[in-house]
């Protein structure tokens, strides 16, 4: 309040009022004072984890890309690295699901919580021994379209080898390779072979040295 005179005299008070003008940076209809995104449009306010920054100007993991567009939101990754193309940054797959990140997993294809690897190479235990898939379709569906087996690319000297149900060997192979093989013969001819369950020998060494052999029937089919 001030204290002046009038005309006749008088002393009086007088209110003086400061108003502060508030803008609206981002032209949603929130005022900037209240605005939990105040250079991003949102009318919703949507916030989902209630920590007074809305959810389409959040960085969460502080690398400079906002969770909307975050293909790991909580896990560091300016460059959005995504190998495989699923929507899911390579800094925060977990391709097995076993609770370890495929960038710490010494087994990211196979699930292995315990991370166990007795000889130290890296190579977690349970990769050291190979999974054949037991079905072969090579009919260009690109699914199965040839034979893959599981973790063949952590052993060593490896030597494939199929067999018809009579015996007859009809595909050998030295340091097999994934998709590869469509299910074509390498023995006394070539083209694709009949459908029906073949048997199988694969022998390689363990990266502890160890000599193993896996054994069983697949199936191909068309």
């Amino acid at each position: 309040r001030v204290l002046t005179t009038n005309i006749c005299g008088d002393s009086v008070y007088s209110s003086i009022y400061n108003f502060t003008a508030v803008s609206d940076t981002d032209n949603d209809g929130i005022l900037d004072d209240v605005d939990n995104c105040v250079n991003t449009p949102n009318p919703d306010q949507a916030d989902i984890d209630g920590n007074g920054i809305g959810d389409v100007c959040q960085d969460t993991d502080g690398d400079g890309v906002l969770d909307i567009n975050d293909n790991c939101p909580t896990e560091a990754n300016t460059d959005q690295a995504d190998v495989d193309g699923n929507g899911i940054g390579d800094a925060c797959q977990d391709t097995d699901s076993d609770g370890v990140l495929d960038i710490n997993d010494n087994c990211p294809l196979t699930a292995n919580t315990n991370q166990e690897d007795a000889n130290n190479d890296g190579i977690g235990d349970i990769c050291e021994s190979v999974e054949p898939a037991d079905t072969l379709t090579p009919n260009g569906d690109l699914q199965n379209d040839t034979w893959n087996i599981k973790n063949i690319e952590y052993v060593n000297n490896n030597t494939v080898k199929v067999f018809n149900r009579h015996g007859v060997k009809v595909f050998d192979a030295s340091n097999y390779v994934n998709n590869t093989w469509g299910g074509e013969s390498t023995e006394g001819g070539s083209g694709l072979l009949p459908a029906g369950s073949y048997y199988y020998v694969i022998e390689y060494t363990s990266s502890q040295g160890e000599a193993k052999v896996t054994k069983g029937w697949m199936y191909i089919n068309y």
